[in-house]
């Protein structure tokens, strides 16, 4: 009886044992789970301004831990403008990437809203103060020997359309024409030494929220690499 009694003391002794040594160990977690909960991107737009992270700023902070050298490098162009060039870069900065915007001035079809001036200086006078009341200051320019106001240049025919229509209140004689002209092009780009599935995620979104957003792979000069230059 003692002998079956010792035995089952001991079994009982080894299950209690073997429990705290179960609960002391974690189950062993899923890198990709890991990844997928400790990074929640937010669309560009859902981003509060006060809380990115702009180029000027981060440059000045000097990040010890970016250098800059000449390499593959991941290049997002057909970016419209300033603003847009500075929430994508601003976006990326608050993932903690380094990212460098470029601007050059390119040559373009750019489309013009025009007006002819007036013979008589009352008439045109009274052209110009009704522009002026609606925020349009015009420039007196000479096209093919004709005297015209400009009351604006675009970027697209559209745009062109849009703003002729909308004066129409103001002048029945606004006119649209095409011309060659030059614009501000935006381009940012990234060192190509960056976590995989982070520049996947952030392509994703990016693209959702830009739909002229065009993202390729280049050799650049410039690019802030987050690993020094050997």
């Amino acid at each position: 009886m003692r002998k079956w009694l010792l035995i089952f003391l001991l079994l009982i002794n080894v299950i209690v044992f073997f429990g705290f040594v179960m609960q002391g160990q974690e189950a062993p977690a899923r890198p990709d789970v890991e990844v997928e909960q400790a990074f929640e991107l937010r669309l560009v737009s859902e981003v509060a301004p006060d809380s990115l992270i702009k180029i000027a700023e981060q440059q000045e902070q000097g990040d010890a831990q970016a250098w800059f050298v000449e390499g593959v490098c991941i290049s997002y162009e057909g970016i419209k403008d300033q603003k847009s060039a500075d929430d994508i870069a601003g976006f990326m900065a608050e993932q903690g990437l380094s990212p460098i915007i470029f601007m050059q001035t390119v040559a373009a079809e750019i489309y013009q809203v025009l007006v002819a001036v007036p013979d008589e200086t009352e008439a045109r006078l009274a052209l110009e103060s009704t522009f002026q009341a609606k925020g349009i200051s015009l420039t007196l320019a000479d096209i093919n020997g004709e005297a015209v106001y400009q009351v604006g240049n675009y970027a697209s025919a559209e745009e062109a359309e849009e703003a002729r229509l909308g004066l129409l209140s103001v002048s029945i004689e606004l006119q649209l024409r095409e011309a060659e002209g030059t614009q501000s092009a935006f381009f940012v780009q990234l060192a190509d030494d960056v976590d995989r599935n982070l520049i996947n995620k952030i392509n994703d979104v990016l693209k959702l929220t830009y739909e002229t957003l065009k993202i390729e792979k280049k050799v650049c000069k410039g690019v802030a690499s987050t690993k020094p230059h050997q």
